[in-house]
């Protein structure tokens, strides 16, 4: 039976689409999966992108939690992985703050193909959500923390150019904020809640093919989280960054956040 005509019982609107679950695209994943040898058990999920999947992962060597982030098989097997694995190595000296500390990469192979892996410094929720929460709540972040904020991004961005480097997909969904003070299980589940799972299926009711996780698992929420009046940020996704000496010819960036070269020129300057 073809992956198109498999089923799943939703978890809502918000998660990634079933179909991307096949060979070439994303690794299926389960909570309490393991990987590299055993070493980081899944937690949680903590987001998904064009590109790849976030999860909760525990450090079993370290008795610490970490972030696990899986490339697409196809995602590995060009530029884009790779270039974030040299860009994130790269931080971890003098520009160690614009980016969750780096710990480890591997590739793992799975049913849809081999998947580069990243392991990293578990961060908080990003900008996107707080904007979003206070705005279903009508309410307005207070001034002060409005200026706060604006200047870590701005100081943010200026350390990343001064280091040669350009994003290039920079957006509130990838800015997030640093969470040291979330060390154990109990305070991390307090404030994501404990995860929600729904099965996936066949239209006759038989188990999912080999391409197909067994479930889904819903994102992270955040429910609880109340720390962006204390935290400093940090950047994420850096598949499309590039050196400045090297200008790729077009962005990844939504049209709505492209400077206007590339609106007006369709090049950047």
């Amino acid at each position: 039976m073809e992956q198109s005509s498999e089923a799943i019982r939703g978890l809502g609107s918000g998660e990634e689409n079933i179909d991307r679950y096949c060979q070439g695209g994303l690794h299926p994943v389960c909570l309490h999966d393991t990987f590299k040898n055993g070493r980081y058990e899944v937690v949680h999920k903590l987001g998904w992108g064009r590109s790849s999947t976030i999860w909760l992962a525990t450090d079993l060597k370290r008795d610490a939690f970490v972030a696990l982030k899986i490339f697409t098989a196809s995602s590995s097997a060009n530029l884009s992985a790779a270039r974030e694995v040299a860009m994130l190595k790269s931080f971890q000296n003098r520009w160690y703050i614009l980016a969750p500390k780096f710990y480890k990469a591997f590739v793992h192979k799975g049913p849809n193909g081999s998947h580069i892996c990243l392991i990293t410094d578990f961060a908080g929720p990003s900008l996107q959500h707080l904007i979003t929460k206070y705005r279903d709540r009508d309410y307005r972040l207070p001034l002060d923390v409005i200026l706060r904020l604006s200047r870590q991004l701005i100081v943010a961005t200026m350390n990343l150019h001064e280091a040669g480097i350009a994003h290039g997909n920079l957006s509130a969904t990838k800015v997030v904020f640093r969470a040291p003070q979330l060390s154990n299980r109990k305070a991390i589940l307090d404030i994501i809640g404990m995860p929600e799972t729904k099965e996936t299926f066949k239209p006759d009711g038989s188990p999912p093919g080999p391409h197909l996780p067994s479930q889904l698992v819903a994102t992270a929420r955040w429910r609880s989280w109340n720390d962006e009046f204390n935290e400093i940020i940090s950047f994420l996704d850096f598949g499309a960054s590039f050196k400045f000496a090297v200008v790729p010819g077009t962005l990844k960036n939504p049209c709505s956040l492209r400077v206007p070269e590339m609106v007006f020129a369709g090049e950047t300057d």
